[in-house]
């Protein structure tokens, strides 16, 4: 599994272009269960590709990090 965390730094929730959260969640729903958001700027990966998220941040000008998760029970 797979963490990745962005932002738009210096940019307000409303100074996201709308067209970066409309793709956002057409990739979470076409995921079915590959993609989660955990939080408003943090999607859990559980099949380990991320590469079409990464460049959907960067072409809207946002900065991103990728964590290899490790699930403890």
């Amino acid at each position: 599994m797979k963490l990745l965390v962005y932002d738009f730094v210096g940019r307000g929730p409303n100074e996201i272009p709308r067209g970066f959260f409309r793709k956002l969640n057409s990739m979470l729903e076409e995921s079915g269960e590959g993609l989660q958001r955990i939080q408003k700027s943090v999607v859990l990966s559980t099949r380990g590709e991320l590469n079409d998220l990464k460049n959907l941040v960067k072409h809207y000008g946002g900065s991103y990090r990728v964590f290899r998760v490790v699930e403890e029970r």
